[in-house]
């Protein structure tokens, strides 16, 4: 199963979920993303999950 892609369908548009185990490689740098509890396809248990809240686009109008 592609946890990614997952992960991916329970963000809201311009937020960034990350899994447990890729917010403790960056914990040190970002202890303050609250843990969410989140439901998965494919998986039968929940699953815990930090959201990098609003992403903001950076790449500007291009019109």
């Amino acid at each position: 199963m592609n946890i990614a892609a997952r992960l991916q369908g329970v963000a809201a548009a311009g937020e960034v979920v990350l899994s447990e185990d890729v917010y403790r490689s960056v914990a040190d740098d970002h202890a303050d993303l609250a843990p969410r509890t989140v439901m998965l396809r494919g998986r039968s248990e929940p699953v815990e999950v930090r959201v990098v809240g609003r992403v903001l686009d950076t790449r500007g109008d291009k019109s």
